[in-house]
């Protein structure tokens, strides 16, 4: 079992509101540049006082758009399929791109979704931003959510060759791309989650299993669902202690997250997976949201034939357990 705290040095107490230093760069060397980031070799002293050499790769920073379809029965998300040297093959992605000199990123996040797959928006909303890997990378990414989708004609650059898929039930097709590395996927859905981690100074505890079979999955999506979960179990608690645990379950494999939040009431558990639906909170809408993310978690599950169990106490807590069958 592995245990994660998130800690952050307590500023010291004075009569005024308290502040964060920032480091002091005592030289800084570019030692790469080319057309898409660049790198620098800095000397600094950070706020803890010690003094040391950090390499960094700078980036104008990114944008994401999750567009949806939402004038059939049930909504469409769109995907790209586009060759990838790093990965060495063809895989699914949502339209992205780094943002141009001088652009905001909602410009860029209509250039990218227009370039990329032809379609334009009526309404835009940016739903998350996080640093992609904060410990060397200077690039932001900025997601959007793009609804009102209107079909039109794709102007890719000269070294993308895109496919467009606007099907989510295509995951269907996919799952025989990859097989679940639970370690590997948490691991990648919790980096996506850090800031509001360190934000919350929240507790995260590992119990990490590997599956016993086979189990194919569509791992991009697989990891969207979790970081859904992760990020509910965080706005939702005070001072989040989130357990998530994988492992074996007679013929399913097992993810779970479960946290010690404000917990849900039974009468409204049968409701939570309903596309825009929030649990009612009164007056108290200090946790915002558009009530997609379960609805997007049980459709994955869905797709891939598993099943979630939820459960609930108010005041106690919430867990949620996917499970994706073997073999």
């Amino acid at each position: 079992m592995v245990t994660r705290k998130a800690t952050r040095k307590a500023a010291k107490k004075t009569g005024k509101a308290s502040s964060v230093r920032s480091a002091r760069v005592l030289s800084s060397k570019e030692v790469y540049r080319g057309p898409v980031f660049w790198v620098t070799s800095d000397r600094v002293v950070e706020p803890g006082g010690i003094e040391v050499r950090r390499d960094i790769v700078r980036h104008p920073g990114s944008v994401v758009v999750l567009a949806v379809d939402e004038t059939a029965a049930e909504p469409l998300i769109l995907l790209e399929l586009q060759y990838r040297y790093t990965v060495g093959r063809r895989i699914w992605e949502l339209p992205a791109g780094r943002i141009d000199p001088g652009e905001t990123e909602l410009a860029g996040a209509k250039r990218e979704l227009l370039e990329e797959t032809g379609f334009t928006a009526k309404r835009w909303r940016r739903v998350l931003k996080f640093h992609a890997s904060p410990g060397f990378l200077a690039e932001t990414m900025a997601v959007f959510l793009a609804r009102g989708l209107k079909p039109g004609i794709a102007q890719p650059e000269a070294d993308e060759v895109i496919d467009v898929d606007v099907s989510i039930d295509t995951l269907r097709t996919r799952l025989r791309q990859g097989k679940i590395y639970s370690v590997e996927k948490i691991e990648q859905a919790l980096n996506k989650v850090q800031p509001l981690i360190e934000e919350k100074k929240a507790k995260i505890e590992l119990k990490m299993e590997e599956a016993g079979g086979v189990v194919h999955a569509d791992k991009a999506h697989l990891e969207l669902a979790v970081v859904n979960l992760l990020e509910n179990a965080l706005k939702y608690s005070a001072e989040p202690r989130i357990v998530v645990e994988t492992g074996n379950s007679d013929d399913d494999f097992f993810i779970s997250v479960k946290d010690n939040g404000v917990g849900i009431e039974k009468k409204y558990l049968k409701s939570i997976f309903k596309k825009f639906y929030r649990v009612p909170t009164g007056d108290i809408h200090d946790v915002k949201g558009f009530g997609l993310g379960l609805n997007f978690v049980k459709r994955i599950i869905d797709a891939h034939k598993g099943k979630i169990k939820v459960n609930s106490l108010p005041g106690i807590g919430t867990e949620f357990r996917l499970f994706i069958p073997i073999n």
